[in-house]
């Protein structure tokens, strides 16, 4: 087949025409010698990339030539992914933040109300006095004192008792899940799924947490039922800034049966603190 103008054709058209001419040697050669060009092209413009815009610019680019593959394309969209996922750990880190910061706000606007209620409550207590108002009367007044002081502690514990887990601890335990799993730590029943007590050897909490920062942290839980309670041994895990997923060392028995059918509470403790609590169940085998 003779076709005119060889040298003019694209890549794409060269492709399309060899699908339908495969032996054809003039379009293999020029098939051949643009897809040189572009590689070198393209190797040229990967060395010239110095920051995350530039690879993904080249990364659109070169993804643009339909079945084109190279290893730099590769490197480039592992880089501009990487940049893709590191902007959204940082996201949350700014959603985490602009939450401390209201919550900051909501105590100062409530140490403001309770000053507040204070000296409205001491004027009123002093207007009764002085006009000499039935003592019931006062104490009725008094007591809904108390009920509004008592209020704005509580909303200033909660405040507290939050800020001190959100700043002070480097983790914040969300959701734990319980799976069974062998002695090398294969799963025998996944996390979250029904355990039964013939099938128990290795009880193997999954949380979901989220990091303050990138850091180690030591972690050990307890498994307690009526009548029983059982400490696991303290182990360091890493720990990454934003929300992630983290399997702790199961605690158990190589032999199968060795938790009771029964209602179990599972928690979480850090520096011997209890930082998160479930509970679970293991289902009595229908063969026992």
């Amino acid at each position: 087949m003779n076709i005119k103008n060889i040298e003019s054709l694209t890549l794409e058209e060269c492709k399309k025409i060899l699908s339908a001419n495969p032996n054809n040697k003039q379009l293999q050669d020029r098939y051949h010698a643009l897809l040189e060009e572009i590689r070198e092209r393209e190797s040229k413009e990967f060395d010239s990339c110095t920051t995350i815009p530039d690879y993904m610019e080249f990364v659109k680019k070169y993804s643009g030539i339909k079945d084109y593959k190279s290893k730099n394309l590769d490197v480039a969209r592992k880089l501009v992914n990487k940049q893709e996922e590191i902007n959204r750990i940082e996201w949350k880190n700014r959603s985490l933040q602009t939450q401390r910061e209201d919550l900051e706000s909501r105590l100062k606007i409530t140490n403001i109300f309770k000053y507040v209620l204070l000296i409205i409550v001491g004027l009123l207590l002093g207007v009764v006095a002085f006009l000499g108002i039935k003592y019931k009367n006062r104490s009725e007044i008094g007591i809904s004192f108390l009920h509004d002081s008592n209020s704005a502690d509580s909303i200033s514990k909660e405040y507290y008792d939050y800020k001190n887990a959100v700043l002070k601890s480097p983790i914040i335990v969300r959701d734990i899940k319980v799976g069974n799993v062998y002695k090398d730590s294969k799963i025998e029943t996944e996390y979250g799924e029904t355990i039964f007590d013939a099938n128990t050897m290795y009880l193997e909490p999954q949380i979901v947490y989220v990091g303050a920062k990138d850091d180690h942290v030591t972690l050990y839980f307890k498994i307690e039922t009526e009548g029983y309670s059982t400490v696991s041994s303290g182990n360091s895990y890493k720990i990454i800034a934003g929300e992630h997923t983290l399997t702790l060392s199961g605690w158990g028995n190589e032999k199968p049966g060795h938790w009771k059918a029964g209602n179990y509470t599972i928690s979480i403790w850090y520096c011997d603190k209890k930082i998160a609590e479930d509970t679970f169940i293991i289902h009595k085998s229908e063969t026992n």
